[in-house]
């Protein structure tokens, strides 16, 4: 296995991370402040490893590259900032109103579900029997843990 799988596990406990704690950040400033406290840090960071990867490309894979955006701006390049917010800002409302676990398994098996629509679609990879049953085994993850006692 590789060691890549490691990196959407440690993306996933830092995603709940940083929902519970903006969560509890929200009591104490409100959810505005605490927005603004972590996206300024976001942008200062984002900042300094644009830097870095300039200054050193070859220390970088070519990925991390950057490129100019001017020549071929597309108007979907906002989208990701938008998502980004509605994550930052709905996170940690719906961890509020439900808890994190249940939040964490609708959130998975709503990027299960998108994951496979955006596969077929966009990267144009078959769906496999064993991924149809891995979706409908989350959605019935969320179905059983919502049942109230």
């Amino acid at each position: 296995m590789s060691s890549a799988v490691l990196i959407p596990m440690l993306i996933g406990a830092i995603g709940i991370l940083q929902g519970s704690i903006n969560r509890q950040m929200s009591n104490e400033v409100g959810l505005s402040t605490a927005l603004v406290f972590g996206n300024v840090i976001t942008l200062v960071i984002s900042i300094v490893f644009y830097y870095l990867v300039y200054i050193s490309p070859n220390s970088y894979p070519s990925f991390f590259l950057p490129r100019s955006i001017t020549n071929n701006f597309q108007w979907w390049y906002l989208l990701p900032g938008l998502f980004g917010f509605v994550i930052i800002t709905a996170l940690p409302y719906a961890i509020f109103k439900l808890g994190a676990v249940q939040v964490t398994l609708f959130l998975i098996t709503a990027q299960i579900v998108t994951s496979c629509f955006w596969d077929v679609i966009v990267e144009k990879i078959t769906v496999s029997p064993n991924k149809i049953i891995g979706i409908i085994l989350a959605i019935m993850s969320v179905a059983i843990s919502s049942w109230k006692n």
